[in-house]
C-alpha cells in the first residue's frame, strides 16, 4: 500500500495522488457533489492525501498562484497548480485547497484531507420516495379552469376594470388589495 505522502531527504512532504482505476468500476465510491453552482462527479479515494480538480471547472480568481508537486499512483511526479475551492458533497463540505490537473477521472477527488466525514464509504444512491399525499394527487384530475367562452368584441380593459370594481363578490378582494398597497405589502397591476 501506498503511503499518503512521500517524504523527500530534504524533508519535504509530497501528496500521493492514487487514482489508479481507469474504468468507472460500480464500486467505486463516486456520488455528485455541488461545486460553486455547478454539478460535478465526485470520487472518495483514500489512497489520495489531497484534494484533485478538473481544471477547466475552476475560475481564474479561485486560483492561489502556488503550485504543488503530486506522485501519482504510477510513480510519475506532477507539479500541478493550486486552488482554493468551495465544494458540497457527502465527504467533504466547504473551502478547500486543491491541485488541479487537466484530464482527472471525476470532476473532483476527494483524498485524505483534515475534516472529511467517511461515515458511509459506498457508493450514493437517490430514492425517490413519494408520499400517501402526492400518490393521491397524481390520481386527482385537474380541474379545467372555468372560463368564459368570449367575452365579446366591445370588452376593453376601461369597461373590464369598471365591471371589476361594480362587482360585490369582488369589493372584499379589491378593498384588501388596496390596503395592502398603502401599506407598502404588495404591488396592485391592473392589465
Amino acid at each position: 500500500m501506498l503511503a499518503a505522502e512521500l517524504t523527500l531527504e530534504c524533508g519535504c512532504k509530497l501528496p500521493v495522488v492514487a487514482d489508479a482505476s481507469q474504468v468507472h468500476n460500480e464500486r467505486m465510491p463516486v456520488c455528485i457533489g455541488l461545486m460553486g453552482d455547478q454539478s460535478v462527479s465526485v470520487l472518495r479515494d483514500t489512497g489520495c492525501s489531497t484534494v484533485v480538480v478538473k481544471r477547466e471547472l475552476v475560475d481564474d480568481e479561485q486560483m492561489t498562484g502556488g503550485t504543488e508537486t503530486c506522485i501519482l499512483i504510477d510513480g510519475t511526479v506532477r507539479r500541478t497548480p493550486v486552488a482554493e475551492i468551495e465544494i458540497e458533497t457527502p465527504y467533504y463540505t466547504g473551502k478547500v485547497k486543491a491541485v488541479c490537473m487537466d484530464n482527472p477521472l471525476y470532476d473532483v477527488i476527494i483524498g485524505n484531507v483534515p475534516g472529511i466525514s467517511d461515515e458511509d464509504n459506498t457508493r450514493l444512491a437517490a430514492q425517490a420516495v413519494v408520499t400517501r399525499a402526492q400518490a393521491m394527487q397524481q390520481v386527482k384530475p385537474i380541474k379545467p379552469l372555468k372560463v368564459i367562452e368570449n367575452l365579446g368584441e366591445d370588452v376593453t380593459r376601461e369597461k373590464l376594470i369598471a365591471s371589476q370594481g361594480q362587482d360585490l363578490s369582488l369589493a372584499k378582494f379589491m378593498k384588501e388589495a388596496e390596503q395592502n398597497q398603502k401599506a407598502g405589502k404588495a404591488a396592485v397591476y391592473f392589465r
